[in-house]
């Protein structure tokens, strides 16, 4: 969690909790989408794909949010949150969706799901350069984490081969010498 963890305390009970497990369920349901997605959406364009993904998303969103609709005072909240809104839905959130999409058919979802390690650091180089949003050294630290998983990831089983524990490497000798 370096790449969140710079604003929160390292403390909050329940409420740090409740979000972890929340974030973990996400995880799982992200999982679970990436293998049964192929099926679901087979023959499906990649904008239309990422238009029910959130809308969807907003709708469970909306539900959730709905208990503090009432207490909100909506002409006070400041223009630059309602353009936070926008953008993240029509900018960087909804690009790397549409290229997964279109990545998940064009190469299987394995090979797709890695390109979700660049979201969060995508995210906060744009919001950086847009929004001034602050980058700090654990930003930084937990982007090196998600780029060095993908990285391991893409070049897993790619390097040489190597022989395997307690066999001879058998490069170069004649069929007779094996």
């Amino acid at each position: 969690m370096f790449f969140f963890g710079a604003g929160g305390s390292a403390h909050g009970g329940a409420t740090r909790l409740t979000g972890d497990l929340l974030y973990l369920l996400s995880a799982v349901c992200w999982a679970a989408y990436t293998l049964i997605g192929p099926r679901v959406l087979a023959g499906v364009d990649p904008l239309r794909a990422t238009t029910y993904a959130t809308c969807a998303g907003a709708v469970l969103l909306g539900a959730l949010a709905a208990p503090d609709l009432g207490e909100t005072h909506w002409s006070e909240l400041p223009t630059g949150l309602w353009l936070n809104v926008v953008f993240l839905a029509i900018g960087p959130a909804a690009v790397a969706n549409l290229l997964y999409y279109r990545g998940v058919g064009s190469v299987g979802p394995a090979s797709a799901s890695l390109m979700m390690f660049m979201v969060p650091v995508i995210n906060t180089v744009c919001a950086m350069l847009f929004l001034g949003e602050s980058f700090g050294g654990l930003q930084a630290l937990g982007a090196l984490v998600l780029l060095s998983g993908a990285v391991l990831a893409v070049a897993r089983g790619r390097g040489p081969a190597r022989p395997r524990a307690g066999t001879a490497p058998t490069a170069g000798k004649k069929p007779s010498e094996l």
